[in-house]
């Protein structure tokens, strides 16, 4: 059964094909079940990455609709609701580069509203300040404006890394997923669900999903 990149979400076709497993169970009394739980290396470390990165430009959002600016390196213009809600695409590809200054170096008066805080953006905050004084911290705007919004995202995220513990971490998790599953709504004895055995195949282990092998 698959899971969403990054998380311990089972895809709803999937869980389907689980009721039909402890069902084909139920009728096989004899059989056991090793449940073998794995992650992509590339495509769950870039969900987790992104995930962290998002919360990020989220707290970013928090504090300027608190209207901490003296915190922040430049203007942040919030157009959601609540603090919470979801980034817009407008708003995320604005707060990657707040984020960005603000990790890689700010202009001069950091923390100091850039033109009209009502109407101006993060990037044109960025592009004010610099044109201000451009021998100060400019290397670092200059390249939030220029660079694409991927480029950002591969370099913030670049910081802090997702390490190999946490995938680790995230296939014992959908291991207990899937068993909270077969033992719940499936009806299974525990003791018919067996841990993952060292001889499981790279192939296997290096997929966002949990495999079975009869035994």
């Amino acid at each position: 059964v698959e899971f969403t990149p990054g998380t311990t979400h089972l895809l709803e076709k999937h869980e389907r094909r689980l009721h039909a497993l402890a069902k084909g169970l139920h009728e096989r009394p004899a059989l056991e079940l090793e449940l073998l739980p794995g992650f992509d290396p590339k495509q769950d470390a870039h969900a987790l990455a992104m995930a962290r990165l998002d919360a990020r430009l989220l707290e970013l959002r928090k504090r300027a609709m608190a209207q901490l600016t003296n915190t922040l390196p430049l203007v942040v213009v919030p157009t959601a609701a609540s603090p919470d809600a979801s980034l817009s695409p407008a708003e995320r590809s604005q707060l990657l580069r707040l984020a960005y200054v603000h990790e890689f170096g700010a202009p001069a008066g950091v923390g100091q509203p850039v033109g009209n805080p009502e109407t101006t953006t993060p990037a044109a905050a960025v592009a004010e300040a610099v044109s201000a004084d451009p021998h100060r911290g400019d290397a670092a705007a200059a390249a939030a404006l220029a660079l694409s919004d991927a480029e950002l995202e591969l370099r913030l995220s670049g910081l802090n890394p997702v390490k190999p513990e946490e995938l680790r971490a995230l296939a014992a998790a959908r291991g207990e997923v899937v068993r909270a599953y077969l033992t719940g709504a499936g009806g299974l004895a525990a003791e018919r669900l067996l841990p993952a055995s060292t001889n499981a195949p790279a192939e296997v282990l290096e997929k966002a999903r949990v495999t079975f092998r009869l035994e």
